[in-house]
Formats: C-alpha cells, sequence, structure tokens
C-alpha cells in the first residue's frame, strides 16, 4: 500500500478515535486520529473466511479498475467496508484485520454503508443494483433494480429506509426493505 496514493473516500470510528481511508491502489488505510499515525493496511487475504458472487456483464476497464472508491465503519467501531472499482466489496474485523466477508460484483461498487446493526451492508453497483448482504450468514438479502449506475446508498438511522441515489440525481427510498417507493409529494423530492 502506497500512502501517496489519492484518497477517495474516508469515514470515520463511531468514537472518533480512528480515521479510514480509501484509496486509488485499491487500499484501505486506517489512522488513529488523536497519535496522527497509521493504525494498519487492510487489503485482500488470499482467503477470505466467507465470499459471495456475484454474477454480471463484463465491463469495460478504465483507469480506476483497482480504486478502492468507498469505506465504512459499522456503528460498533467493530468491523471496516471498502467498496472497489474491481467490483469488489471487503468486510474485515478490525480488531486484527481478518477479511471476514468478500463480495464480487459484477460491475464497479460506487459506495458502501452499514446498517444500524453490524450485521448489515449495502452496496450500490454502476448496474443499477442496491444490494443488502447479512454478514454473519455470508448472504445477500435484498437486490433492488434501478434504471442507470447508482452511486450511493444509505440506510435511516432505524433501519427502516433505505435511500439510493441515481447518477442521474434521482433519489429513490425504499420502504422496509422491499421495493414500494414512497411518493414523491412527501419529501418534494423525485423518486424514481
Amino acid at each position: 500500500a502506497n500512502p501517496t496514493e489519492r484518497v477517495r473516500d474516508m469515514a470515520f470510528s463511531p468514537d472518533g478515535a480512528l480515521l479510514a481511508v480509501a484509496r486509488d491502489d485499491g487500499s484501505t488505510q486506517v489512522i488513529d486520529v488523536a497519535d496522527h499515525k497509521p493504525v494498519g493496511y487492510f487489503t485482500s487475504d488470499t482467503e477470505p473466511a466467507a465470499r459471495i458472487e456475484i454474477p454480471g456483464e463484463p465491463q469495460n476497464a478504465s483507469p480506476d479498475d483497482e480504486a478502492a472508491v468507498s469505506v465504512a465503519i459499522d456503528p460498533t467501531g467493530s468491523l471496516l467496508a471498502a467498496g472497489a472499482r474491481d467490483g469488489a466489496a471487503h468486510i474485515w474485523a478490525l480488531s486484527g484485520g481478518r477479511e471476514l466477508l468478500r463480495i464480487l460484483h459484477g460491475a464497479p461498487v460506487s459506495h458502501i454503508a452499514f446498517g444500524p446493526t453490524a450485521n448489515q451492508v449495502v452496496t450500490a453497483s454502476d448496474d443499477g443494483h442496491v444490494r443488502i448482504f447479512d454478514i454473519a450468514h455470508a448472504a445477500m438479502v435484498a437486490d433492488f433494480k434501478f434504471p442507470g449506475k447508482v452511486v450511493s446508498a444509505s440506510f435511516s438511522p432505524d433501519g427502516n429506509l433505505l435511500a439510493a441515489l441515481s447518477s442521474e440525481g434521482v433519489v429513490s427510498l425504499l420502504e422496509d426493505r422491499n421495493s414500494t417507493r414512497l411518493n414523491s409529494s412527501h419529501l418534494g423530492i423525485s423518486y424514481a
């Protein structure tokens, strides 16, 4: 890992003690905020504890294929996640650095975020999918398809809503993790 590589995303731990950064070379670095010193680099294990492979159409190569573009730390401060343009999403234990789950998407990952509990992570990808995964069971629990590329996805604090943002700037809200979309007049923004 090269600390001079451009940072693509960053996230604090819930207690503010650690800062995780995603870099162009695909690495994820964790920094101790108080000491201003690196805690370590997180990269792919030879064999992750669990793996999920999602089939998809082959993507055209681009200069940022290896870049880690999104990083998150779970609400308990025990898990680290990163999503990359090569289609891989990684979940590591912050303590010890073991890769607990690797999710191989068929398209570049544009965003990764944890749910309000430590057990769920959501990914958004260029193929228009927003997917929710159960980390402990290494299983996909929901898959929502949108027209076009999805650039961001986020859970509400209570976990009952999921928001997705398309590359065209359209925000979609999913209620209770099903595909029911809210009426756009409720919040005054456009929905898919």
